[in-house]
């Protein structure tokens, strides 16, 4: 039976980043949230260097939920263990933090978390430098650049749809907890 990735067997250990994957339930229809990256405009998931929420304690997971506040303004329940872990290549001109050394020859590993909106607030601490859009897991699988991500991005189209709380919409960023 193959091993279930955790925080500590790859995503806080190994791993540079963590992503958060958002993800709600409208009508019948699973659809995921993506943004847009602040440096080159491409979609991808809320994420973020995992020193972020290590230095407040949280590890791999809390940084993915800091992330998904901060860049997507969502939060919701995270699921506990990584839905999976991808591999992205850094352009170390254009990060400079994503040097090797940091992330060990430009390859960045990353442990993707799935999180199930609660709340989406029409105005986050990011909101004004980037752009988000609710697709299907299969569009959201076409837009990514990274193969690892685009196979979990896809794998989510066979996860049922069962939406458990109601999404509620606030209508601006609180200064509260991510």
């Amino acid at each position: 039976m193959p091993k279930r990735p955790s925080a500590a067997s790859g995503a806080a250990a190994g791993s540079v980043q963590a992503a958060a994957i958002p993800t709600a339930v409208f009508g019948r229809a699973r659809l995921v949230l993506l943004v847009t990256s602040r440096g080159t405009g491409r979609w991808v998931p809320p994420k973020g260097w995992i020193g972020k929420g290590a230095a407040k304690g949280k590890g791999a997971r809390g940084t993915a939920k800091i992330e998904a506040w901060e860049e997507a303004g969502v939060r919701g329940r995270m699921r506990r263990f990584p839905l999976g872990v991808y591999d992205s290549v850094k352009d170390a001109e254009a990060n400079p933090s994503a040097a090797v050394g940091v992330c060990g020859a430009s390859v960045c590993r990353t442990a993707a978390y799935l999180l199930e909106v609660d709340e989406i607030a029409s105005i986050w601490p990011e909101s004004g430098q980037r752009e988000r859009r609710w697709v299907l897991p299969g569009e959201a699988a076409s837009m990514v650049r990274e193969p690892g991500l685009s196979a979990l991005l896809e794998a989510l189209a066979s996860v049922p749809c069962v939406q458990t709380r109601r999404i509620r919409r606030k209508a601006s960023a609180a200064k509260s907890r991510p």
